[in-house]
């Protein structure tokens, strides 16, 4: 028979063969883990629950076995000889190869990118700093800083403590620290929080903001999370409009940058002076949608989630080198 496989080659087939079945199994009960994950956030009732953060890493733990068989099983078939195979399907073979290549690149993508979400969110409480940049006005790390928030986190579970405007805390510097050579020519004579993010290596701006937002609240955070608008619309574009009846708006992927910035900047109560309040309804809003996703919706904030990240819509910074160093593994540092 000319074309039977022959001596090694059969042997490394059929290894693979196994190998891939293996991964396979391991990958199916990871993604399985994955699907069934549930934002845990804001009850006071269940703050030991740690769903959130065990799911994660259990799913991690057997998708990073899957990656493991499957990466021996694409290194022994490399050392198949395909000519030993009948011509009509070595395309075929050759083929496969390339998606085997594919998935386990995907896979490692979402382990890498698990491995980052543990990391944020951690065992012990944390306190997240978030600056949303807009980037409609140019700045060094993506935008102006207009409105900030406060995430904590705790056994996995997260909660919004605050959203209001960046001058707020400007308000309450009591020390006069003189801005950098550039801005003070053309912006303003003393240094503030709203202009901190001066260094275009975010690492560097992360820690101007942080010693700024030390010096006007007391506050020591563990790091900073930032946005851009663009992460919010891609999310409504997942979960679907979120209606906001006591402003008499619906917030759509569409109308989300033209409404909250009319919103915050021009349509407010004056009197409360409280124009990020807007955003601030909006969150948990908008959390309690990404709580409620489908499975399939669930992967499709995780895709979201990854291109963000790679176009640097979402930044983050930790205090923690352990944690920083998943967060440069992950692409997601800005440096």
């Amino acid at each position: 028979i000319p074309y039977l496989p022959i001596g090694g080659d059969v042997d490394r087939l059929l290894e693979s063969g196994s190998k891939i079945a293996l991964s396979l199994n391991f990958v199916l009960d990871g993604l399985k883990d994955f699907e069934n994950l549930r934002l845990v956030w804001g009850n006071e009732t269940n703050s030991s629950d740690q769903s959130l953060y065990l799911g994660i890493k259990s799913s991690r733990e057997k998708l990073l076995k899957g990656t493991e068989e499957l990466a021996s099983a694409i290194t022994l078939l490399e050392d198949v000889n395909p000519n030993i195979l009948p011509p009509v399907i070595r395309d075929q073979f050759a083929d496969a190869s390339k998606e085997l290549v594919s998935a386990r690149s995907a896979l490692s993508n979402l382990v890498d990118f698990e491995a980052l979400i543990l990391s944020l969110l951690g065992g012990e409480k944390k306190t997240y700093l978030m600056i949303f940049q807009n980037n409609n006005e140019a700045r060094a790390t993506g935008g102006f800083i207009g409105t900030y928030g406060l995430l904590s986190l705790e056994n996995g579970r997260m909660r919004i403590e605050k959203i209001e405007s960046i001058y707020n805390l400007d308000g309450q510097l009591d020390v006069k620290i003189a801005a950098p050579g550039a801005l003070r020519r053309q912006q303003t004579t003393y240094w503030g929080i709203r202009d901190s993010n001066w260094f275009v290596d975010f690492p560097t701006s992360s820690a101007k903001i942080l010693d700024f937002f030390d010096k006007t609240t007391g506050i020591l955070a563990d790091g900073i999370l930032s946005f851009t608008p663009d992460v919010f619309e891609k999310f409504l574009a997942i979960t679907g409009p979120v209606p906001m009846p006591e402003y008499n708006e619906t917030l759509s992927a569409q109308n989300f940058r033209g409404v909250v910035q009319y919103k915050t900047s021009i349509d407010y109560d004056s009197v409360e002076n409280e124009p990020k309040k807007f955003l601030a309804d909006f969150a948990p809003r908008m959390l309690e949608r990404l709580g409620g996703l489908s499975k399939k919706q669930w992967l499709e904030l995780v895709n979201e989630l990854i291109v963000l990240v790679s176009e640097k819509q979402i930044l983050a910074y930790s205090v923690t080198p352990e944690t920083e160093a998943e967060i440069v593994k992950y692409n997601a540092a800005g440096e």
